[in-house]
């Protein structure tokens, strides 16, 4: 109990000593309620909440379901070696009503109310004026008569309403002050009332809707609902007090609010949770909640919650106290580092959203961070209840209905919710995931200034590559860094804070000065080759070609859109012979050979709605459009950025990737296709991208001999570049050293990673110095600074400027999949949002989440899928569609199978699945494992499936804080390009981590397993060691 009772004998003793009146037969004699308390209490103490079957029949539901009483008959069948018919219906109750009590989170207040039952029921009793006339028998039967339902009364508001306002403690007003409120109450009869209510209103998450005429509450107080009464008591007890003040202070729970500056609805967390029906049941939880149990970050956008289990040892609380500070003490730091970083990414958008649209910013969204349990233990995410469970799972988390079973993903946008699993909202790979969830949010409404998503661009092309920031250890990459606050960090690629974006015109220049040094030095690489030979230019030259995408995409678009994928290839001689100029390579759509495609591959197809980024370093000179619809995701980034330094945000990169010309297309009976937007947006300027990209880089030319002198460390040599015949003298070294010492391996790699050449070291280090020395590029690179960058007006053509209104198409999409036993969200199919990245970067071990491995077998119409089985499952669910439908729950099967056929198929044609592997809990189905998608397609088609991955090394040896490189291959008959997909997964990457291109990073000293994985569930494992 939070509330120390301090016992009054002593005093009493000395008054006893002091009075000479009071006789030893009237101190003798014991109360009403005293007597009470005697002949009841040990009745009352003996009470077990878990298995009471009275207790199980007050906290039950009004009904269960059918469902729920047939799985429980098969389950108690199982476990007795019964048939189902033998089981009783009263049995089946019973069980149910049990597990029911767990979820109900009021076992640690049942407990704390038996401890001092005793001293309750004196109180309560001596407290009644009619007391004595009455007398202990009536009492006693009363209470005898009720005991399980006054138990619950008492335990009911134990749990919620043990909290002090102004040296009142709220439980002990009800309890012991009756008729406070205004109301003549016998408590005795109201808390026999509570504890009688039934399950639904004894709910946690149903604590707000016991208040107004005959409710509940309605016997203590008028107040009408949870707000005025604590408004009514805060007015009596603290009226100088504001109610948001108290509230932050009151409760145990780590609270941060940072509200912007331009919220004018800043009410405190306290009065936006009031606000909105969905979250007034938090209130009560929050000022109950014990010490160390969650924390809460509330800004203008979103309100976190976490547990606070995810970053604190628990054990070492008592086990090492100093140990535990510490820890206490960086979770302190970094909650407050991400609270600002958090509220920096939603200031960001605000500056740059549209005025109309910076409103739709201002909101409720929930946030729920990873329910995994620091540090790494055989059981790393949280239980739902029990011994395993997280303190914050149990008190707040479960009992409010926010619980969810792990997924394979960093983090799932469902609805307006975001929720956290691998990634830790915390750190900075939980920065980068707010972000990227949040986009998924944000992009149609605010970002796209309620255009909407263009037709054929799908969700993740807004997130990883363009909208999402990366983490530090990420390769060099374009980049917009909306939410970290790494100024002070020298080794960067990006702008160091968000707050280098003020406005529109801080984008456009920050991007224009990126692609000033970027287009300066590509055209310094390609001068230097385009002077060697046919042969060298095969070796040093890849083609990106545009290839239309066979499927259809959930937004198609207009009838005949036909949207175009990325594929690279290797040249020619004939093809090299004819490369002579900058302009060459422009028409020909060239890129360099160590522009590495899919993982280290350097050639192949880009899947669609991959998570893609876009080198800095790594050359592309193509420039691409497709008459038709859209082009390849990469190419759809690169030149989104490239349009963004040219015409600004809203006149160049908002109509490229929004359907900002949709309606005018429309009516105009066009396809809104590259071409067309291109159109628009260019004017008369020039008349393809090739034009565009031929005069972006010819500007650059002739800006040579104007470009600042920087100095640079290069080679361990402090060097300074004054002119660009210096810098075309250190290129000239770097080609030549990587023409000699990259080289291409069989299987499709080069044997020097793109980031490791001499060329692009050359590279990151010039635009480095460039980068610091232009403060974040907001100088210029050039001696004669250009005029300010004025965002240009788009042409604005009637009908094409109504920005698409809400429930319009959007990047926001259902959860994939849900968990538990209900079907996933089949609404309309975009793809999941899902974040998963292969290298999870997050402490586990094989034991801590359960990898459940899937791979499938194909024949012409049918499919059979294979599972690894999970310990302690108790079935299957196996999840399918067809590669663009929708996820339905095909099969649920025992856990004694490992495998099922998926039959009348279609020839040809490709189809996705996933297994989840469940266990019963109390009555219901618990994710326990899950696969990751995997991908078939039925044989007779054009395509064929992987058949067989070749690893060159299957035990590797790496050094901590070192990196190896995994060469791994994927052949079968007739294999698509995207087919040869790999996905590498660590089991442990406190150990090792591994990255999307195979890269094994050493952590710490220890062994786990690296899994390449390619589409269609197939699998080699690396036995990795770290020294």
């Amino acid at each position: 109990m939070k509330n120390i009772r301090i016992v009054t004998t002593a005093a009493f003793i000395m008054m006893m000593l002091w009075i000479p009146s009071i006789t030893v037969s009237a101190v003798s004699a014991a109360s009403v309620g005293e007597t009470v308390s005697q002949n009841t209490i040990k009745e009352l103490q003996a009470i077990d909440y878990e298995t009471n079957e009275t207790i199980g029949r007050l906290l039950a539901p009004s009904r269960y379901s059918l469902s729920e009483k047939l799985n429980k008959k098969t389950e108690i069948a199982k476990r007795e070696g019964k048939s189902p018919a033998d089981i009783t219906d009263e049995q089946v109750i019973k069980e149910l009503n049990q597990d029911n009590i767990k979820v109900m989170s009021f076992d640690e207040a049942f407990a704390d109310v038996q401890t001092e039952i005793g001293e309750i029921i004196q109180r309560v009793v001596d407290g009644r004026e009619d007391a004595e006339s009455k007398g202990a028998d009536f009492f006693t039967e009363k209470i005898q008569q009720n005991k399980e339902k006054l138990l619950l009364g008492l335990t009911y508001l134990e749990r919620l309403y043990d909290f002090n306002m102004g040296g009142h403690n709220i439980k002990d007003v009800l309890l012991y002050e009756p008729g406070s409120y205004g109301v003549s109450t016998d408590v005795l009869d109201w808390l026999i009332k509570i504890g009688g209510s039934g399950g639904n209103t004894l709910k946690i998450s149903n604590n707000d809707n016991v208040f107004g005429y005959g409710k509940l509450f309605w016997s203590v107080t008028f107040s009408p609902t949870l707000d005025d009464f604590l408004e009514e008591n805060r007015q009596k007890w603290i009226p100088d007090t504001p109610m948001n003040e108290w509230f932050s202070q009151e409760s145990s729970a780590y609270m941060l609010e940072k509200p912007s500056t331009w919220d004018s609805k800043d009410t405190g967390l306290y009065q936006r949770l009031y606000n909105d029906p969905t979250f007034r049941a938090h209130i009560l939880p929050l000022l109950t909640v014990s010490e160390d149990s969650v924390y809460v970050i509330a800004n203008s956008a979103t309100i976190t919650y976490g547990i606070v289990d995810c970053y604190i040892d628990r054990n070492l609380k008592e086990a090492d106290p100093a140990g535990y500070k510490e820890s206490r003490e960086k979770f302190l730091r970094q909650l407050e580092q991400a609270a600002e970083q958090q509220k920096a990414f939603i200031d960001l958008w605000h500056r740059i959203a549209k005025p109309g649209k910076q409103g739709l910013l201002s909101s409720n969204r929930i946030v729920l961070d990873s329910l995994r349990i620091a540090p790494d233990t055989t059981i790393q995410w949280s239980d739902k209840f029990g011994k395993n469970a997280s303190r914050g799972v149990r008190e707040f988390i479960a009992p409010l209905n926010l619980y969810d079973t792990y997924m394979f993903a960093d983090g799932v946008a469902e609805g307006t919710r975001i929720r956290y699993y691998v990634s830790k909202a915390l750190t900075e790979r939980g920065l980068a995931t707010y972000a990227h969830e949040l986009t998924h949010m944000l992009v149609s409404d605010v970002m796209l200034n309620g255009y909407g998503s263009r037709d054929g661009m799908l969700a993740e092309v807004y997130t990883r590559g363009m909208f999402e920031p990366y983490e530090l250890n990420d390769p060099p990459a374009f980049n917009l860094n909306l939410i970290y606050d790494r100024l002070a960090i020298s080794d960067r690629y990006h702008n160091g804070q968000p707050e280098r974006f003020q406005n529109e015109t801080d984008l456009q220049s920050y991007m224009r000065g990126i692609l000033d040094v970027v287009y300066t030095l590509d055209y310094a690489e390609a001068d230097i080759m385009l002077a060697k030979s046919a042969e060298e230019k095969v070796k040093w030259f890849h083609k990106l070609e545009q290839i239309e995408d066979p499927d259809n995409r959930y937004n198609q678009g207009e009838k005949g859109s036909k949207h175009n994928l990325d594929s690279v290839r290797k040249l020619t001689l004939a093809e090299a012979e004819k490369l002579n100029t900058i302009d060459d390579l422009i028409r020909d759509s060239i890129i360099v050979s160590r522009y590495e495609v899919n993982g280290t591959q350097t050639a192949g197809t880009m899947a669609r709605n991959g998570y893609y980024v876009v080198p800095l370093f790594s050359a592309n000179y193509a420039g691409v459009q497709n008459d038709h619809g859209v082009s390849g995701d990469v190419m759809i980034r690169r030149q989104a950025f490239e349009l963004l330094a040219e015409y600004g945000y809203y006149g160049g990169m908002v109509p490229y990737i929004s359907n900002q010309y949709k309606e005018v297309a429309k009516s105009e009976q066009t396809i809104l296709s590259d071409r067309y937007v291109l159109a628009k947006i260019f004017g008369s300027a020039y008349e393809t991208m090739t034009d565009f990209k031929k005069a972006m880089f010819q500007r650059r030319i002739d800006n040579l001999h104007e470009l600042k002198p920087v100095t640079i460390t290069w080679k361990n040599q402090s060097v300074e570049i004054n002119d660009f015949e210096k810098l075309r003298l250190l290129m000239k070294e770097a080609v030549e050293s990587d023409l000699i010492n990259v080289n291409a391996l069989p299987g499709g790699s080069n044997n020097i990673r793109a980031q490791y050449t001499e060329v692009e070291r050359l590279k990151q280090e010039i635009f480095k110095a460039y980068l610091t020395q232009t403060e974040d590029f907001s100088k210029s690179i050039y001696h004669t600074d250009p005029a300010p960058i004025e965002p240009p007006e788009p042409e604005v053509t009637p009908g094409d400027t109504k920005p698409e209104q809400p429930g319009g198409t959007d990047t926001e999409q259902p959860k994939q999949p849900d968990t538990g036993t209900t079907q996933p969200d089949t609404g309309a199919e975009p793809p999941s949002t899902e974040t998963v990245k292969p290298n999870t970067g997050a402490s586990q071990k094989d034991s801590d989440l359960q990898l459940l491995l899937c791979k499938v077998s194909s024949s012409k119409t049918s499919h059979t899928i294979r599972w690894s089985p999970v310990k302690s499952a108790d079935g299957y669910e196996i999840y399918g569609a067809a590669s663009n439908g929708k996820w339905k729950r095909l099969r649920t099967v025992s856990k004694k199978s490992v495998k099922w056929t998926h039959k009348k198929l279609k020839k040809g044609k490709q189809y996705r699945y996933y297994v989840k592997a469940y266990k019963k809990i109390s009555g219901k189905s618990v994710t326990i494992a899950k696969s990751v998608p995997i991908y078939s397609t039925t044989k007779g088609g054009k395509y064929g499936n992987p058949l067989k991955i070749t690893v060159k090394k299957t035990r590797v040896n790496v050094k901590r804080g070192k990196k190896a490189r995994l060469y791994v291959k994927v052949t079968g008959k007739k294999i698509s390009k995207t087919g040869k997909k790999l996905r590498y997964v660590s089991s442990n990457p406190s150990v090792a981590k591994v990255s999307k291109a195979g890269v094994i990073t050493g952590k710490k000293r220890g062994s786990c397993t690296v899994y390449c994985m390619a589409q269609n569930g197939l699998y080699k494992k690396v036995k990795v060691k770290v020294n």
